[in-house]
């Protein structure tokens, strides 16, 4: 398997084969939200936090292009159901059809680090399935 590094602002993309029907492995921290941290984050109508508009508008070019799948690896998604999710990311002019989370712990306190994560997901459901991880965690650049 062929992956390659980019960075993107602060962040890091690794692709394989960007194609129609691929699935971004999507975080939020530091990704769509980039509030720096001595700052109070903007919290919308709907209990969320503001995303910023460039990063929505470079992920919205992303999934026209490919009519990606979501996956959300951000902690932040153990708060919300899928249904909430799509509603949060609609509210911000993102109509995803497909969201889904990286496994199914509820406790923050049960999550193991992001790439033992990432790589759990990969070996049990990702191994012949085209996918991006668009995320800022430096541990994932291995």
């Amino acid at each position: 398997m062929r992956i390659e590094v980019r960075a993107c602002n602060s962040y890091v993309l690794f692709i394989r084969k960007i194609r129609k029907g691929m699935i971004i492995l999507l975080d939020i921290d530091g990704v769509l939200e980039t509030t720096p941290n001595w700052r109070q984050a903007e919290i919308y109508s709907d209990g969320f936090m503001k995303l910023n508009e460039k990063a929505l508008e470079n992920l919205s070019r992303l999934y026209k292009r490919t009519n990606a799948s979501i996956v959300l690896t951000s902690t932040h998604r153990i708060n919300y159901s899928e249904t909430k999710w799509k509603e949060i990311f609609r509210i911000r002019g993102l109509n995803f059809e497909k969201i889904s989370k990286i496994n199914e712990r509820t406790e923050i306190n049960n999550l193991p680090d992001r790439a033992t994560e990432i790589k759990e997901w990969v070996e049990n459901k990702g191994r012949n399935l085209n996918y991006v991880i668009i995320d800022d965690d430096i541990s994932l650049n291995l």
